[in-house]
């Protein structure tokens, strides 16, 4: 860090120079070497630098404690009195630095996470993880997880109270956990102070009303099947739901589980026959989908899409035949119970909107379409659904 740091400032004096074309070629120059050291293995030891070196990464807890450089066949191991910062090419940068631990100050190994206008620190020790901010060379101070007696979480107050400065941070800080990643997302929104959603785990209940619809497979050996005027009927559903950020990012993972309740009735006449179908199904949905929600703060328009699986726990199929011979009528039950198999498998695709009533708590809106898949060498039936959901997060 201290090594990039010189190279910036070398940088800025010599674009001072008043000569235009020379100052253009200086820093073109100047930003390939920054770049260039920045995608290498490094480290700073007393006032020197060696960069293209074979650093050894190791866990976070591992880092914390030494800075490894693999020469040869030996690894050679740094302590932070000996070695000021040290990086990896893939961008993780560690400096030395004292911090308090217990009663005693100790020196160790600080991992950057972020270092815009207020930089984030992380300490993995063996029992524990801190965490640090740093805004200039004066303010360095520790983001404590609870309080001295363990018993109360302080670091959300903590932060509102550090980023007192900006208003638009509390509603991020609220739902914050104590991980790399989301003190990260929050330092970096409390550098921009804008308002705008904090990506967060939500779990809620779902509930929905739909039209559900037989599809007849198109297949020759489905005699009077595919003969049905297949409407849609009502089906009701209900089940719990949990949406999960992806790297804190608009996209999220959205899991699904409902039972969900239809029943079809159909009827066929033909010359002398009066045909019959009755179907009754309660069923497991359980779909996986991706999630994409627009950034917008009041009302949060989304889209999914993704893979259902439906199990058909209770599924009632029943054919009759009645057989119209003069004034007599025969009745035959001929019913077939692979029409719509127990374990079906399709898509979704879903549009919406998700409305904030509290930080913590919202109300969902969505259109969503499925069609289902009987699972089977020759299935008769598929399934066709649409549906309204609302649901709410806890």
């Amino acid at each position: 860090m201290d090594v990039v740091n010189h190279s910036i400032k070398k940088l800025i004096l010599l674009l001072r120079n008043k000569n235009v074309m020379h100052r253009f070629l200086l820093f073109i120059m100047m930003i390939f070497q920054i770049s260039a050291f920045t995608q290498t293995d490094y480290y700073v030891k007393d006032s020197a630098s060696f960069s293209g070196v074979n650093m050894v990464e190791g866990t976070d807890y591992e880092n914390s404690r030494l800075c490894k450089i693999k020469a040869d066949d030996k690894t050679i191991s740094y302590t932070p009195n000996e070695v000021k910062e040290y990086g990896f090419k893939n961008g993780r940068i560690y400096i030395a630095k004292d911090i308090p631990i217990g009663d005693s100050s100790v020196r160790v190994f600080l991992e950057i996470l972020t270092a815009n206008k207020t930089a984030l620190l992380y300490y993995k020790g063996k029992r524990m993880k801190t965490f640090f901010i740093a805004k200039d060379s004066t303010f360095f101070i520790e983001i404590p997880k609870q309080s001295k007696d363990g018993k109360t979480i302080v670091f959300r107050a903590f932060l509102n109270n550090a980023m007192s400065d900006c208003p638009n941070i509390k509603d991020p800080i609220s739902v914050a956990t104590y991980k790399k990643k989301a003190l990260t997302k929050i330092i970096d929104r409390y550098d921009e102070c804008i308002e705008k959603p904090f990506p967060f785990f939500k779990y809620g209940l779902n509930l929905s009303y739909g039209f559900s619809k037989l599809l007849p497979n198109t297949s020759d050996q489905l005699d009077y099947y595919n003969l049905f005027d297949y409407r849609y009927e009502p089906e009701y559903s209900f089940g719990l739901f949990l949406d999960k950020p992806i790297s804190f990012s608009d996209f999220s993972f959205h899991f699904e589980s409902n039972l969900s309740k239809v029943g079809y009735s159909y009827n066929f006449q033909m010359e002398n026959k009066d045909i019959d179908l009755l179907i009754n199904t309660t069923s497991l949905n359980i779909p996986l989908l991706i999630k994409y929600s627009l950034p917008l703060n009041k009302v949060r328009p989304f889209f999914d899409a993704g893979m259902v699986y439906c199990y058909n726990f209770k599924n009632e199929q029943n054919i009759y035949e009645a057989l119209i011979n003069d004034s007599v009528i025969q009745i035959y039950d001929v019913s077939n119970n692979n029409l719509i198999t127990d374990n079906q498998t399709g898509y979704v695709i879903g549009m919406g909107m998700e409305i904030k009533l509290r930080y913590r708590n919202s109300l969902f809106f969505e259109l969503r379409h499925s069609r289902l898949f009987s699972i089977q060498d020759e299935p008769v039936l598929h399934k066709s659904v649409f549906q309204l959901l609302t649901s709410i997060n806890f």
